[in-house]
């Protein structure tokens, strides 16, 4: 696998393979056009890549979406120094939605549950790919946040299973507890920044 640079801001993307022997000048001719429109499932391949990398290999579907939620919420309370926006920048467009086991991005149960796979199977290595099987993530090299972040939050959660980590999600004053409190079907940003703090505070100390 590799992944290719682009210039731009903290976030952007790059192809990670595609399966083909002249992968490397097809997307060179069409990257812009190859662009994922959804970023939070090429953050999802980050993120499978670098657990697979750690040897962290049980990853189910709602444990993927527990750890993009920790990494949404650690990113938007990490980049609220870099925007005139005190509730931080956030990862991708997608909101949260708070569900019975905790947030859950639609587009990942979509994307993930269209392999066959169940909210306690095995997603390994099944990254998500585009039609033509280009699979994009975030160039992490030129995104520094990001890469602080999906470490911190692979370090810190990587080694619980999804239950426990939807466990975590609904201890009180969660942004998901507030919503379901209220009765609302979508997270707050200005919530989910609080989460981005509360479950990294001994790394807020150390630092």
């Amino acid at each position: 696998m590799w992944f290719g640079s682009k210039k731009g801001l903290d976030m952007t993307q790059s192809p990670m393979y595609n399966g083909k022997t002249k992968g490397r000048k097809i997307f060179a001719q069409k990257r812009e056009v190859f662009y994922m429109k959804d970023k939070s499932l090429a953050v999802a391949n980050n993120l499978l890549r670098k657990a697979s990398i750690d040897g962290i290999n049980d990853i189910t579907l709602m444990k993927l979406q527990k750890l993009l939620y920790f990494l949404y919420a650690r990113y938007l309370y990490m980049t609220r120094d870099l925007t005139q926006d005190e509730n931080g920048r956030s990862l991708f467009s997608n909101r949260f939605e708070a569900v019975t086991n905790g947030p859950d991005l639609v587009s990942i149960h979509n994307a993930f549950t269209s392999n066959n796979l169940g909210e306690k199977s095995s997603i390994g290595s099944n990254y998500f790919k585009e039609a033509d099987g280009v699979i994009y993530a975030i160039d992490e090299e030129n995104s520094p946040v990001f890469k602080k972040c999906l470490e911190e939050v692979l370090e810190r959660f990587g080694g619980y299973d999804g239950e426990y980590l939807s466990n975590l999600t609904h201890e009180d004053g969660t942004a998901w507890t507030l919503a379901r409190n209220r009765g609302d079907d979508v997270l707050r940003d200005s919530e989910v920044i609080v989460d981005g703090e509360r479950f990294f505070k001994d790394l807020e100390a150390a630092s």
